[in-house]
């Protein structure tokens, strides 16, 4: 049996419905993303989820992936790049080691940011305003 069939739905049944990134040609679908998803030991790739939801457009699996996130479904990716692909964290475990990669992620950004910003004030004789106690925006 496909493990993936076989993946926890009962939270993503209740993502479903009001709110979906899907256009109306996919409206009548019954599954999300995260129906289709299995723990760790089976990441799907977006190409995956893609074939599997019969959608053609890769960036509205990625709208519907964030949607759902932002729902409380605990869907993460995998770092290993042996393994890549979207899962479903079935342990706390699981979805601590993704939110410590988001914020690394997080804190990258924030520096190529500052520097990009820094750049563009010695460009045009521009100085900032630290406004936010350090979280420039």
């Amino acid at each position: 049996m496909d493990k993936r069939k076989s993946a926890p739905a009962d939270e993503a049944k209740s993502a479903r419905g009001s709110g979906s990134v899907f256009p109306d040609q996919y409206s009548t679908k019954k599954a999300t993303v995260a129906s289709i998803l299995c723990g760790s030991d089976c990441p799907m790739t977006a190409q995956e989820i893609m074939a599997a939801l019969d959608v053609s457009d890769p960036r509205l699996i990625t709208k519907e992936i964030e949607r759902e996130r932002r729902a409380g479904l605990p869907i993460c990716a995998s770092n290993d790049s042996k393994r890549p692909g979207y899962f479903m964290a079935t342990t706390p475990r699981e979805l601590e080691s993704y939110t410590r990669s988001l914020r690394r992620r997080v804190k990258a950004v924030s520096g190529t940011l500052a520097a990009m910003e820094e750049t563009h004030d010695k460009w045009t004789g521009q100085q900032r305003l630290d406004l936010n106690g350090g979280d420039l925006e």
